[in-house]
């Protein structure tokens, strides 16, 4: 966890980032823009300004982040923020940021001219999707979909799935090809569970998708949930299929029993 603070004798804000990439949308109003210009002209509103664990905030605007992503040194561990720009719909910046390991990025935008689905290239989790909150002059983040899905049932009705391919092959074998159904990839989400939703409704829902990169879709699932009263369970702990893979330690093995020679 990142932890980010603002402060000056007009304006408080604290900020904990928990992910690589972290969205934060709202209306005009709740100091999105005053945090920007507050790391943009520090010295103008005398803001002080701390970063946890060493990282510097450096401020992305469309004229010069070319050359900002390009000046970075390989060892300053850098925290990159947006403020309603459209350049972070691009496929150009979408790369960048993928090839990206060691810095994070902090994308703040209305989307009032395109959706959250148009950062479809750029992969971020569902909870790292949050909204700015004041009061007076202090500020602060939640997160952006109030969705509870810690229920747990001894047995579900039907699995979705994001995939067809080498996730959908061993959870057919796991649990039987009648109670698993295909998304076709997330970006096919909603208009598969449209179509579904006569058989949806009532049943006890399990989910499973590439939580990591699901942040872009999610709106949509949500949106349906809510308005159809769909009984959801997403897990928390199934970031990827490859990622549960690994966690798992299929061949029992340590590393320290690998010959690298």
């Amino acid at each position: 966890m990142i932890s980010i603070n603002v402060t000056s004798r007009h304006y408080n804000l604290s900020l904990d980032l928990k992910y690589k990439i972290t969205v934060i949308r709202g209306n005009s109003g709740r100091g999105k823009s005053i945090f920007f210009n507050a790391v943009l002209f520090p010295q103008r509103g005398r803001y002080k300004i701390t970063v946890s664990d060493g990282f510097t905030l450096i401020p992305l605007i469309e004229t010069t982040y070319r050359d900002s992503f390009d000046s970075g040194s390989t060892k300053e561990k850098r925290i990159y923020i947006t403020d309603d720009d459209d350049f972070v719909f691009t496929k150009e910046f979408a790369e960048y940021v993928k090839v990206n390991t060691k810095d994070m990025f902090v994308i703040i935008n209305r989307f009032e001219k395109r959706d959250i689905k148009s950062l479809g290239g750029l992969p971020f989790c569902y909870d790292a999707v949050l909204r700015w909150k004041c009061s007076g002059i202090n500020h602060w983040t939640e997160p952006y979909y109030n969705y509870d899905s810690d229920f747990v049932f001894n047995k579900f009705d039907v699995v979705l799935i994001e995939d067809r391919k080498s996730g959908y092959s061993f959870f057919e074998n796991l649990i039987g090809k009648n109670s698993i159904l295909s998304l076709d990839g997330k970006d096919n989400l909603e208009t598969k569970v449209t179509n579904m939703l006569d058989f949806l409704v009532g049943k006890k829902i399990c989910l499973l998708v590439d939580l990591s990169a699901f942040g872009c879709c999610f709106e949509s699932l949500y949106n349906l949930i809510k308005r159809f009263k769909l009984c959801v369970y997403l897990n928390p702990n199934y970031l990827s299929f490859e990622y549960m893979l690994l966690r798992s330690n299929m061949f029992k093995f340590s590393l320290n029993d690998v010959s690298l020679v």
